[in-house]
């Protein structure tokens, strides 16, 4: 096995180390909610401390930021010209990260 996505609530990072030792892997976490249909970011598998997000599926937002750039995020469907665009407030806390070569 290369790699394990696992979907869900967090896990702790001594459970994180647990299953990648006993599977001889890495793990990354998905992000998603029921409104996604599924998964809408990926965690990072360098880094393990953000995602990368699904921008072909969705547009990603934070419309009211703090002064450290967090916020309740807001997400909306990239859907086909002429169908309705869902939009999504999420009650999440999140800040947008700059990637870098190394990350991806």
């Amino acid at each position: 096995m290369k790699l394990m996505l696992v979907g869900g609530e967090n896990m702790s990072e001594k459970s994180r180390r647990h299953v990648e030792e006993i599977w001889k892997t890495d793990l990354c976490l998905t992000y998603g909610q029921t409104e996604s249909f599924g998964s809408a970011g990926t965690e990072c598998k360098n880094r393990k401390n953000g995602y990368h997000l699904q921008e072909l599926k969705f547009w990603f937002e934070i419309p009211e930021p703090d002064d450290q750039v967090h916020g309740r995020y807001v997400f909306t469907h990239a859907v086909p010209q002429g169908h309705a665009a869902l939009e999504y407030r999420t009650s999440d806390v999140a800040r947008f990260m700059e990637a870098s070569a190394t990350a991806i």
